[in-house]
């Protein structure tokens, strides 16, 4: 379709994760200088001019202290019998 641009190649390989552009489908351990960087592009996102139309779905590196510090951050919701 004219007009509908995709970023070529794996670029965003390597790069931040951003929620504006991509969405993360799946997480990996990794050291704490990589936290947050995308690792794996399992799909490539597209935008027409600056409008996002479908976002990249992205694996994104996470420290293990990362992970650790969200997990004990977030609430718990719990069903009790």
């Amino acid at each position: 379709m004219p007009g509908i641009r995709r970023r070529r190649g794996r670029a965003f390989v390597g790069a931040q994760f951003d929620p504006e552009l991509h969405e993360a489908v799946d997480t990996i351990e990794v050291e704490p200088e990589r936290d947050g960087i995308v690792t794996s592009e399992y799909s490539r996102g597209y935008k027409i001019g600056d409008r996002l139309i479908k976002p990249a779905r992205v694996q994104v590196g996470r420290s293990k202290e990362g992970f650790d510090n969200w997990r004990s951050n977030r609430p718990c919701f719990c069903l009790l019998n």
